[in-house]
């Protein structure tokens, strides 16, 4: 053993033989022969290292150290010092530097009391110069995945760790030098080594003072024990300052009593008479790490966290550059959803940066479900970074239950942010919208065909016994799967059908990446999305605003479709359902507009609407029945819902079938005047010889309907059938115009379907001849008057339509004999099928009783060759309005008006291209179009109301009758055609007296 003086004075240390220390023994290697070692230290080890031994080529006291190298190969270097009889922790003080492959290759110091197996001492054992690097665990490593040394540092730097251990324990301390399966270094150097032990060591106690103590002492003493300094004349023992409580309260206390009890150190020199304990949390160095991180416990909005950083080093331990991290735990609330926050504000310039972390998945194996799910890696990644562009800016969001949900919080700054930061904590509630009840059994959730392409993420959660959330293992998806029942592979909408008993349950959704801490299910098609560290937490990467997330819900009795709209960066959107039994009691509103209380199995077995369990007919608010005509002409009472889904044309509500004049459906085509050859006669407009053919068929974008008389062909019957009570005709001739187009051929998709000149080999044709007009984004007119067509009050007009490239809108214009004339616009998705498109349903006071796909039918690919070799089929749509749907939305009474046209204009695209406007980037192919339920020619005399035939058939009766349908509500008692409610008023006396008194043609 060597002398203690020397060693002081060579290393330039401050140990002292005082009683706060005994020395077992100190070594500075430097009176040993290089290639030896000091009497009763032991190196062995294997693999490919040389042991450790003394060299004379590095000292930090002249003129020697110990060393070991860092070679290529799987191995193990260890150097033991003689072991030592504890009288209590052992302190041990050494002298570094090394340079070995980051990361990959490294050294740790272990300890053995008593015999058992040497372990790593850990990060939280060293007073100063901690590890300053992670292990990969990939390289086969022993100490792989361990807190080490490893890196290059060149300089001699001094370390001083704490070893628990009590008196009378037999105490090994070990230098472990690990090598992985690649890549060498040069190796590491050992100097200046101390190891001691005492009964007593340094405290510095709650009051600032300083005392040696043991250890339960100190700690009965509130004090700090065994810190790095010798004695209390070097110990600068820190001075207790304000520590803010959880529960607002404030006491004196030392910085790391504080942090350990859970409460928040006000700063050097404050004091609880100078400061307010209204939740600030400050940062404790070292919290690079996980394991390290800050712990901050919020007790009400408004608590913040406080801290300074100017850089994101993770491995600067302690350092003004490194990153701060944050272990958040938010406030106990009461049973709900919350909306929790972290913005970011600074006393100096901005920049600071928060995320939230998490962990990357391993997916699980595909398959049907029930199956395996994902499970978290050890791999930390950002889930959610702040952004400057956010309401309000530098926040983070995520959301919890009120159960005192944890999230790893990160802080970054930059070389401009030496201001401190603050980070502020609100809980805002959130009310989840209603979805209804379900029927129990499976049950499907589904943004596949909604009429958009968002990556939409979504969750389910039950409701356990205490009212709270519970992430349901397994039911969440980000992309649709063949294994989960969805119609295709897909990672952009999602596909979840799932067995559900009955219960209450709530639906999370969002754009990607949605993450909680439950692994994705075997049967989602993306499967690695990231994950959070801890249960009941939840958010979104996702910064984007305004996001279409429409979503549809199909269980057994049908599909219901709903409207939903993330509106703002991070927001996930909450919906409650419920799924009832079959024997649930309450409510039913029958078609025929009556109620019973009757199991909600009986209700849908009805065609009934349930209102819901326990529910009364007093307050079921059933709609009102009314006259119903069928297209055959017989009317039944029926709600106006019910009429609809019969096919049949509803009079509106409270009517009477004695008064609807009901009359057969009797479709008639309406003539339209076609300006394009877009549908393909197979053979003879197929193929090479087409597209050269100045008479030949064009496409409107790529695609064309194919008329061919096969069964997926739109002309596989010379009528085709839509909505009951409608019929189209297609005109299926070859070298014939055949459609009305609306948009510009030159400019749909980028140009890229623009024409080619004859003889040139790409798949566009030329310019036909029978074009004499590129633009036709004009309005295209087809005369009807010719036809003669007259609405009654029960007339449909359906028309079958196209939309190619993100599909789009145009308007639909009727024009009457009178000169007035009533608009509507029509919408559809992109036509081609593949994308399964949800084409929209009509909106409120849109005039529209029907939008749909009618069907999907065989179709031509490759532009104007019309190739067949590989077709794909294309969407139909069908919109349908009425003379009494116009009327309710307020756009007129129609009723006995003569057609004297219709007109297709306004096309508009749903997105733009590049050569476009929003008026070309897609082609718009109007089909065909039909009128039911027609009326019977001229005009009927409007004052006899009772359609009498009997002279005089103005009479007294005419009186009566009309004030029997204004008391209905009837549309025919709107005389005056007033469109603004309420649409019946007094001047509609006036009006029917003024047209009585002028008589009968």
């Amino acid at each position: 053993m060597h002398q203690s003086l020397k060693l002081a004075l060579s290393a330039g240390m401050a140990l002292a033989c005082a009683s706060a220390a005994h020395a077992q023994f100190p070594e500075n290697f430097d009176t040993t022969t290089a290639g030896t070692l000091p009497g009763g230290w032991v190196a062995n080890g294997f693999g490919p290292g040389s042991p450790w031994t003394v060299v004379s080529d590095q000292s930090n006291s002249f003129p020697n150290s110990v060393f070991t190298n860092d070679q290529i190969g799987v191995g193990s270097q260890f150097l033991d010092t003689p072991p030592i009889n504890a009288l209590g922790p052992v302190t041990i003080d050494l002298w570094r530097r090394f340079n070995t492959e980051s990361t990959f290759d490294g050294w740790v110091i272990e300890s053995s009391i008593n015999g058992s197996p040497f372990t790593n001492i850990g990060e939280a054992a060293f007073r100063t110069g901690p590890y300053n690097a992670t292990i990969s665990a990939n390289f086969q490593s022993p100490i792989g995945g361990q807190r080490a040394f490893s890196g290059a540092a060149t300089t001699w730097t001094r370390s001083t760790a704490v070893i628990p251990a009590q008196s009378g324990d037999a105490v090994t301390i070990r230098f472990h030098m690990a090598t992985d399966s690649s890549v060498s270094s040069t190796g590491v150097w050992l100097d200046d080594i101390s190891v001691t032990t005492s009964a007593t060591a340094v405290c510095c106690k709650s009051d600032g003072t300083c005392e040696l103590l043991g250890q339960a002492a100190c700690a009965s003493a509130g004090g700090i024990f065994n810190i790095v300094a010798e004695s209390c004349a070097t110990a600068n023992c820190p001075m207790p300052a304000a520590c803010c409580a959880a529960s607002g309260t404030c006491s004196m206390a030392l910085p790391s009593v504080c942090t350990a009890g859970g409460g928040a150190y006000q700063g050097v020199g404050s004091d609880c008479g100078s400061v307010t304990c209204a939740g600030a949390f400050f940062e404790i160095e070292p919290n690079e790490t996980r394991p390290g991180a800050t712990a901050v416990s919020f007790f009400t909005p408004g608590n913040f966290i406080q801290g300074n950083t100017t850089g994101s080093s993770g491995t600067a331990i302690g350092a003004p550059t490194s990153l701060d991290q944050f272990l958040v735990t938010t406030a106990n609330l009461n049973p709900g959803v919350y909306r929790h926050r972290l913005t970011i504000t600074t006393t100096g310039a901005a920049g600071h940066t928060g995320s939230i972390r998490g962990l990357t998945q391993t997916a699980a194996l595909a398959g049907p479900w029930a199956g395996a799910v994902g499970t978290a890696t050890a791999a930390d990644t950002q889930l959610q970074g702040s952004l400057t562009t956010t309401t309000p800016p530098r926040m983070n969001q995520w959301y919890g239950f009120g159960k005192q949900e944890k999230v790893y919080y990160r802080v970054i700054g930059t070389g401009t942010t030496t201001g401190d930061y603050q980070a502020t904590w609100t809980a805002d509630p959130v009310s989840p919208s209603q979805l209804g009840f379900f029927i129990p059994g499976q049950v499907t959730i589904s943004t596949v065909a909604q009429g958009h392409t968002t990556d939409t993420d979504f969750w389910v959660y039950g409701v356990d016994g205490g009212g709270d959330l519970v992430a349901i293992d397994g039911s969440g998806n980000d992309g649709s799967s063949l294994n989960g029942g969805a119609p295709a592979n897909n990672n952009t909408p999602s596909w979840l059908t799932r067995a559900y008993d009955p219960g209450t349950y709530y639906l999370a959704m969002s754009n990607f990446n949605l993450a909680n801490n439950k692994g994705s299910p075997s049967d989602d098609n993306f499967r690695t999305g990231a994950l959070l560290d801890f249960p009941d937490a939840l958010l979104t990467s996702s910064s984007t605003a305004n996001v279409n997330c429409a979503f549809a819900v199909t269980d057994s009795a049908g599909t219901t479709q709903f409207a939903a709209t993330k509106p703002a960066a991070f927001d996930v959107l909450w919906f409650r359902f419920d799924v009832l039994p079959l024997t649930a009691v309450g409510a039913c509103c029958k078609t025929d507009g009556s109620c019973d209380s009757i199991a909600l199995g009986d209700c849908l077995a009805a065609g009934g609407i349930f209102r819901g369990e326990n529910v009364a007919c007093a307050a079921a608010n059933c709609p009102p029945p009314g006259a119903c005509c069928l297209a055959d002409g017989t009317c039944l009472t029926r709600t106006g819902a019910a009429c609809v889904a019969a096919g049949g044309a509803f009079a509106g509500d409270n009517t009477a079938c004695a008064t609807a004049g009901c009359v057969p459906a009797d479709p008639t085509p309406l003539p339209l005047a076609y300006n394009w050859n877009g549908m393909v006669s197979e053979f003879s407009e197929q193929g090479e010889a087409n597209r050269q053919d100045l008479n030949g068929y064009r496409s409107v974008a790529d695609r064309g309907l194919l008329v061919n008389g096969a069964a997926n062909a739109i002309n596989a019957t010379p009528v085709i059938a839509g909505s009951v009570g409608l019929g189209y005709t297609v005109n299926d001739q070859p070298h014939t115009l055949d459609i009305v187009h609306l948009g510009d051929r030159r400019t749909v998709a980028n140009a890229a379907r623009n024409w080619n000149p004859p003889s040139t080999n790409i798949q566009a044709g030329a310019q036909p001849s029978w074009l004499l007009e590129n633009d036709q984004t004009t309005p295209q007119v087809s005369p009807l008057s010719a036809a003669g067509v007259t609405l009654s009050p029960h007339s449909r007009i359906g028309v079958l339509y196209q939309i190619s490239d993100s599909g789009g809108r145009f308007d639909c214009t009727l024009t009457f004999t009178d000169n007035s004339s009533v608009t509507v616009t029509l919408r559809a998705a992109d036509w081609f099928s593949n994308n399964n498109p949800q084409h929209p349903a009509p909106g409120a006071g849109s005039g529209l009783e029907v939008q749909r796909k009618l069907g999907r039918y065989g179709a031509t690919q490759d532009t104007d060759l019309a190739n067949t070799t590989a077709t794909n089929d294309l969407d139909v749509v069908e919109a349908v309005f009425s003379v009494p749907r116009l009327i309710a939305d307020g756009l007129g009474n129609h009723a006995g008006k003569t057609l004297a046209s219709i007109t297709f204009s306004n096309p508009i695209s749903n997105a733009n291209y590049a050569n476009s406007t929003p008026a070309t980037g897609s082609g718009h192919a109007i089909l065909a179009a039909s009128v039911s339920f027609p009326g019977a020619g001229a005009p009927p005399c409007y004052a006899n109301c009772d359609n009498s035939t009997q002279p005089p058939v103005l009479n007294v009766a005419d009186f009566g009758c009309f004030l029997t349908r204004y008391a209905a509500g009837d549309a025919y008692a709107n005389c005056d055609n007033s469109t603004q409610p309420p649409v019946l008023n007094v001047a509609d006396f006036g009006c029917f007296l003024t047209k009585y008194a002028a008589g009968c043609p």
